[in-house]
């Protein structure tokens, strides 16, 4: 069973399944959404040309926020490093990144994917 974004009356739905299951999330038109996900460093963002710019600190250490401007999404993101789940010393840590804006993200999430990372949308309240 395969899986994409749909536009149904006034809701883009993403559908996606296996065999074993089917699950449904709805992005209401017009509704803000955000984009969360992973990655191991800066400059596989940054340098992928995906419109991530204007970084700066916030107050709480090790966490940034700026914004995202390309020709077919924009908003704002915010990212902080988190240590791995690992108990180790050495356990690497990874840059935990939430993009805030509208149903044009759903082009970033794409464009995430085919990094090969794993990319989770979820409707902004």
């Amino acid at each position: 069973m395969g899986g994409g974004w749909q536009l149904l009356g006034r809701s883009i739905v993403h559908i996606s399944g296996s065999r074993y299951y089917t699950y449904i999330t709805e992005i209401r038109k017009g509704a803000g959404m955000k984009v969360i996900f992973r990655s191991k460093d800066f400059a596989s963002i940054d340098g992928a040309g995906f419109g991530f710019n204007h970084r700066r600190p916030m107050s709480a250490p090790w966490h940034y926020q700026g914004r995202v401007q390309h020709r077919n999404w924009q908003g704002t993101y915010e990212c902080y490093w988190e240590k791995s789940a690992k108990s180790s010393p050495l356990a690497s840590q990874e840059l935990f990144w939430t993009v805030r804006g509208d149903a044009r993200l759903f082009g970033l999430a794409a464009a995430l994917k085919s990094l090969g990372l794993t990319v989770d949308v979820e409707q902004d309240n």
